[in-house]
């Protein structure tokens, strides 16, 4: 069961900074938008910047209406501008079936969330609940557990990510960094959220000798 945190009135953005091994490498764009009948619209946007912006560009946004009782997903679309590869992809829920430009159909008696929908829009698990989230033919089950990892901040709760693969199979024969690494099985993933209102602090991403994080600056 997800629940909402409530703090959100009409419209809210909420920028975050990512560091690799402590250095700056991009920034993160969250726009929240309430919609009428209940649903909400969020866009991600990210850009790498610096040394890594010019060797690694990447410019990508990833836009969900979402229905705001229970965070499922309605349409999701995504433009992607990064080193190697551009892409557009849309994901739209109708009448049983989650539907994608490429042909693709899964039958789901319900919308389903999206990883970052469930992670970062200011929906907050019950402790040890899982929850159904789909990305580009893949069903997942996911849960946050509680964490004293990584080091956190008072006024701050550490959840480690978990995500396990249900079925499905690949609607893209190749797709972004984020929707690569995100449903990693070898990745270590923690959020970090203000306990006053359950908005996400940060991020704590780790791979092999790689470690992600993002901060909130705003």
């Amino acid at each position: 069961m997800l629940i909402v945190t409530g703090t959100l009135k009409g419209a809210e953005t909420l920028r975050y900074k990512v560091y690799a091994w402590n250095i700056p490498v991009a920034s993160l764009l969250v726009e929240k938008t309430l919609m009428p009948e209940g649903r909400l619209q969020l866009i991600y946007s990210v850009q790498t910047a610096g040394v890594v912006g010019r060797l690694y560009p990447i410019k990508n946004v990833y836009r969900f209406l979402v229905r705001a009782e229970d965070g499922g997903i309605l349409k999701y679309e995504k433009e992607i501008e990064q080193f190697n590869m551009e892409q557009r992809y849309t994901e739209t829920y109708s009448s049983g079936s989650i539907l994608c430009d490429r042909g693709f159909s899964y039958a789901a008696p319900s919308a389903m969330s999206h990883p970052l929908v469930f992670i970062m829009n200011g929906y907050r698990p019950q402790t040890g609940a899982d929850v159904d989230v789909f990305i580009e033919g893949y069903r997942y089950t996911a849960s946050l557990l509680p964490s004293e990892e990584p080091t956190l901040n008072t006024g701050e709760e550490g959840w480690q990510l978990k995500m396990e693969k249900q079925d499905g199979s690949a609607w893209l024969e190749i797709t972004d960094i984020f929707s690569w690494k995100i449903v990693d099985p070898e990745a270590v993933k923690y959020v970090v959220y203000r306990s006053v209102d359950g908005a996400v602090a940060g991020a704590h991403f780790y791979f092999r000798g790689l470690h992600v994080t993002a901060r909130l600056t705003q």
